[in-house]
């Protein structure tokens, strides 16, 4: 399933530009969570833990959002744990106090993936927007300029904002039993579908990770 509408960066100046500030140690404490988490994830998928590996996911880029968030000064102290499990809109706050056009990108990504009733669509659909992000950030990662890094701090951003989206949704149905009386156990580590994209969901966001914790600043 392809997007109807390209992924591109029209106006420098309305670049979501958030990762670009200097690194500080609480942020980095953020960013340490984040990693741990990434590695529980990863230590339970391989002993085919799907539903709590995807719950340990979520976390990781609830964490990396909010490290990002605090290393800008986009959010205070006191109100870093309100944002729990959907951080992301606290990202779309930020745009639209900016008035970003980036902005109509997010939305346009955020309408998608909320409104796509096909799982394996919608999980189709968030993966080829990280396709993306990776191979266009990927082709211009060589060049050295301010405009560039930019550039490429855009295209991270709206990787981890499209993967918080569908984490968030998914990680909803690992924590209670359903109307149907599956606990979430039975209902993901059953699935042959979670099992194919567990594995591409955690490469997606060790991807996240490691491009944040290579951000010059």
């Amino acid at each position: 399933m392809k997007i109807n509408k390209k992924i591109e960066v029209q106006n420098l100046n309305e670049l979501f530009d958030i990762t670009c500030s200097n690194r500080t140690e609480y942020s980095s404490c953020w960013l340490n969570v984040s990693i741990n988490n990434y590695n529980t994830a990863f230590v339970l998928f391989k002993n085919n833990i799907y539903c709590h590996a995807i719950f340990f996911m979520q976390q990781s880029i609830e964490c990396l959002i909010k490290a990002i968030l605090i290393e800008n000064n986009l959010i205070s102290f006191s109100d870093i744990k309100s944002a729990n499990h959907r951080p992301e809109q606290a990202l779309d706050e930020y745009l639209i106090d900016k008035k970003s056009e980036t902005y109509n990108t997010f939305l346009f990504i955020k309408d998608k993936i909320y409104h796509e009733s096909n799982f394996e669509k919608k999980f189709q659909l968030a993966l080829n927007i990280i396709n993306d992000c990776t191979k266009q950030t990927n082709v211009i990662i060589t060049k050295d300029d301010s405009n560039t890094q930019l550039h490429i701090h855009y295209l991270i951003n709206l990787h981890i904002y499209t993967l918080s989206i569908l984490l968030g949704q998914l990680e909803q149905k690992t924590r209670y039993p359903n109307d149907n009386n599956e606990t979430p156990n039975v209902l993901f580590d059953g699935s042959q579908i979670i099992k194919e994209i567990v594995p591409l969901l955690l490469e997606c966001l060790e991807n996240c990770i490691r491009r944040v914790c290579e951000i010059k600043t």
